[in-house]
């Protein structure tokens, strides 16, 4: 609200009511509006803190997920004596042991394939009924594709093509039009299928409506180029078969590929890699002391120039966070009953904490030998065998795992942990708006006030005046007299 300095303005006082007015009120004012300004302060920055926290317990999650999911953990080094005839690689889904494997390709699987060669201006002569029998068609698929007379290559493959994509997507069947400029037949119609003998198919092309049995259609006769057979090889003298040259489940925990036939034996080895696991365990007992020191420095004691410090000093919430992690930490392996292992706790794999409550990895080579020794009892503890840690449904997920699901759990939900911390200073800042709001309706009822009260002290300065200027004419004149 404007302020007018009456008194100066009529010339009854010499007294600056406009500072006078501001200085009273400030008086007033300044000393609520620091506590206000304190509270707001203090709650910014502790909603800040509980940012920050929630960003480090994120960070935490995806740390220890990298050492609680199989498919992380599953570190295989493996090399060939010959990778054009067999290579092999590590399986997502399962842990490889230590081991050497002798391999002799005999056969590669091969897909069937079949051919059917037609002149350039080639179109059908009267309408045809293609029947499919196809190994993987949807069940109750339809098996016949008609094709209408006049119809080129082009569109004959065409036809075929959307009979698959509608009846048998997941056949592995490919239909393709090929220009192989040979004469007199220069356009080629090749079919080919997954390979593997299961995955032999059938089409047969009849004319339409042409009696019982159907007449055969010659112009549409495929010829076959390959059949399809499976793959034969030996792993340490052992023969074996399947339906592909990329074999997931002959050897446990390795992938091979079979590259070419050869009478010479190729010597795959497979050995347990744990260098990059072990940088991921650094990684994660890092983030976790950053975590902790954070939360010491912020639920600890005010520092001067350190906003962080004592920002959360009286939040029992934010103190339980880190009990809960250590807690989880120092756990054993929750599935120990079902799943009995020699290695039980973190500080069996050379995790744990030292006096002073830091958390440290200082013996690595216990890990080392753990993991060489034994890659899939690692595993199975760091993991309990999940391909990534139950968060969601929080479930046991080992060692680590469980490190990822608790500090999933504190941040998630609406009502998690760390949610109900920003809630909860969230609301002071709410609370604190409303006081600023009762403080400025305060300062502008009394700013009024003020001024009501030195405007009616004005106008009786103003009376004195003029009696005075009165009276003074007055005795002027009788002294003339």
């Amino acid at each position: 609200m404007a302020t007018t300095n009456v008194m100066t303005a009529l010339g009854a006082s010499d007294i600056d009511t406009k500072e006078l007015t501001v200085n009273l009120v400030a008086a007033t004012k300044e000393p609520r509006q620091k506590l206000i300004d304190l509270e707001r302060k203090k709650a910014e920055v502790a909603i800040s803190s509980a940012a920050l926290l929630k960003s480090g317990l994120a960070a935490l999650q995806a740390a220890a997920t990298e050492i609680g999911s199989t498919s992380k953990l599953n570190k295989v080094q493996v090399t060939t004596t010959n990778a054009a005839v067999v290579s092999g690689s590590p399986v997502a889904t399962a842990t490889a042991k230590t081991g050497t494997y002798s391999v002799t390709v005999e056969a590669l699987a091969t897909p069937k394939r079949i051919s059917a060669a037609f002149p350039s201006d080639y179109k059908t002569s009267a309408p045809i009924t293609l029947t499919m029998n196809v190994p993987g068609a949807k069940a109750g698929a339809v098996t016949t594709i008609n094709i209408a007379a006049d119809k080129t290559p082009a569109d004959i493959v065409s036809a075929v093509n959307a009979w698959v994509t509608t009846n048998a997507p997941d056949s592995g069947l490919t239909v393709s039009l090929l220009n192989t400029g040979k004469t007199p037949n220069p356009l080629s119609i090749v079919m080919q299928g997954a390979s593997g003998a299961a995955n032999a198919f059938e089409a047969t092309a009849t004319f339409t409506g042409s009696g019982t049995p159907p007449l055969a259609a010659p112009e549409l006769a495929f010829t076959q180029i390959t059949a399809a057979a499976n793959a034969r090889f030996t792993v340490n003298g052992i023969a074996i078969e399947r339906g592909s040259n990329k074999v997931t489940d002959a050897i446990n925990g390795l992938s091979l590929e079979l590259n070419a036939v050869s009478g010479t034996p190729a010597v795959i080895s497979a050995k347990p890699d744990p260098s990059s696991i072990v940088q991921n365990i650094k990684n994660f007992v890092d983030t976790y002391n950053t975590i902790a020191d954070f939360l010491r420095k912020a639920t600890g004691p005010k520092v001067a120039g350190d906003e962080v410090a004592g920002s959360l000093q009286n939040d029992s919430s934010a103190r339980s966070v880190l009990s809960r992690l250590r807690s989880t930490i120092t756990a054993r392996f929750s599935e120990l009953d079902t799943k009995p292992v020699s290695i039980t706790h973190w500080s069996s794999l050379g995790v744990e904490f030292d006096r002073n409550g830091v958390l440290q990895f200082e013996k690595e080579s216990r890990f080392i030998e753990a993991f060489e020794k034994n890659p899939a009892e690692v595993v199975t503890v760091l993991s309990n065998d999940a391909p990534s840690p139950y968060v969601a449904a929080k479930l046991p997920s080992g060692l680590a795992g469980d490190v990822a699901r608790v500090s999933y759990d504190l941040i998630s939900s609406s009502d998690s942990t760390i949610a109900a911390m920003s809630k909860g200073y969230q609301d002071k800042i709410d609370r604190v708006a409303k006081k600023q709001a009762a403080l400025d309706a305060y300062v502008e009822r009394i700013t009024a006030n003020y001024e009501r009260q030195f405007a009616a002290m004005s106008s009786v300065l103003a009376s004195f005046k003029s009696t005075q200027s009165q009276l003074t004419n007055a005795m002027n004149l009788k002294s003339n007299d």
